[in-house]
């Protein structure tokens, strides 16, 4: 029978690009976050993240059963 450590479930992520960015990056994200703050059909539902914490998840094993 297995003991209920072997039931943890843990979040690993490979994340690139938080924190300090290229330049041509953070002129995308500002870019993008404004366009969605500005659309008509998100006016008021979408609320950006600080430019810092804005970044790109490569992998993410979020709630996967690992051993």
């Amino acid at each position: 029978m297995s003991s209920p450590s072997s039931y943890f479930i843990h979040n690993v992520s490979l994340i690139a690009f938080y924190r300090n960015k290229p330049p041509h990056l953070t002129v995308l994200i500002d870019e993008l976050q404004t366009y969605l703050e500005r659309t008509s059909i998100l006016k008021g539902k979408f609320q950006s993240y600080p430019r810092e914490q804005v970044h790109e998840t490569i992998i993410g094993y979020e709630g996967i059963r690992t051993k």
